[in-house]
């Protein structure tokens, strides 16, 4: 599932900059991409299940991850 970051955008476009999980043995992988499809394409890091109470969760570091790109 795709999710649409609520302030960031492409790095190399105008495009919206969405994100995605990607289950890990040690939580989820959080992989940023383009909408517009230029190609953009970043893992910027983990969520360690440990570090969260609620899935949930993931969504609000993830966030904070993408705003490396606002």
């Amino acid at each position: 599932m795709l999710v649409e970051h609520p302030e960031a955008t492409c790095p190399d476009c105008p495009g919206t900059l969405l994100y995605r999980f990607s289950a890990i043995i040690e939580g989820w992988r959080v992989v940023f991409l383009c909408g517009r499809t230029c190609g953009f394409t970043e893992t910027v890091g983990v969520i360690d299940r440990s570090a969260i109470d609620h899935r949930d969760e993931r969504h609000e570091q993830a966030v904070a991850m993408g705003q490396t790109f606002a």
